[in-house]
C-alpha cells in the first residue's frame, strides 16, 4: 500500500503526462522489468501480467551520447484515458470529467446498492483528465 500511496503523491504533483510515471505505474499493477547491460548497449525488457515474450526498449551508445529507441514497451497510462481506464479494478465504475475543465474522477466499489451509492467512493483531481483517473485507479486499488 505506501508503494501504491507515493506513486499517488507523484502522480498528484505532476503536471503533465510521463513515461517515467508510465512505468512506475506498470511495476506498481504487476509488470515485470529484466535490465541487461552490455559496452555500449542497455535492454530493458518489459513483461505484462502473464505475459512469456517481452518488450524491449533500447538504449545504444553512439559516439558520445546514448540515442534512446523506446517501442511502446507499457501503456501511455498518464496521456492516455483509454490506458489509464485499464487500471480501474473489475467491477468498479465512475466518470471522467470533461478535460481540460475539472481534471476530476470518481470511482465507485462494485455491487454498491441504491441505499449505499457513493460508500467507498473514490474521487481525484489531477492537472490532466488521464493524470485523475490513474490517481482515482491506484487509490481504488489500495482500497
Amino acid at each position: 500500500m505506501s508503494d501504491f500511496n507515493t506513486l499517488i503523491a507523484k502522480l498528484e504533483a505532476a503536471t503533465e503526462g510521463d513515461r517515467g510515471l508510465d512505468g512506475d505505474i506498470a511495476l506498481a499493477v504487476g509488470w515485470r522489468l529484466i535490465s541487461s547491460i552490455e559496452p555500449r548497449l542497455c535492454t530493458h525488457t518489459w513483461f505484462a501480467p502473464g505475459e512469456e515474450r517481452g518488450r524491449d526498449y533500447l538504449r545504444i551508445e553512439t559516439g558520445s551520447k546514448w540515442e534512446e529507441k523506446i517501442a511502446d514497451c507499457v501503456p501511455w497510462y498518464t496521456t492516455s484515458i483509454d490506458a489509464a481506464l485499464t487500471l480501474v479494478p473489475d467491477g468498479w465504475a465512475g466518470t471522467v470529467d470533461i478535460p481540460g475543465k475539472d481534471n476530476g474522477c470518481w470511482l465507485d466499489p462494485p455491487n454498491d446498492r441504491d441505499d449505499e451509492i457513493g460508500r467507498g467512493r473514490v474521487y481525484a483531481i489531477g492537472s490532466t483528465s488521464p493524470l485523475a483517473l490513474c490517481i482515482a485507479a491506484l487509490t481504488a486499488r489500495a482500497a
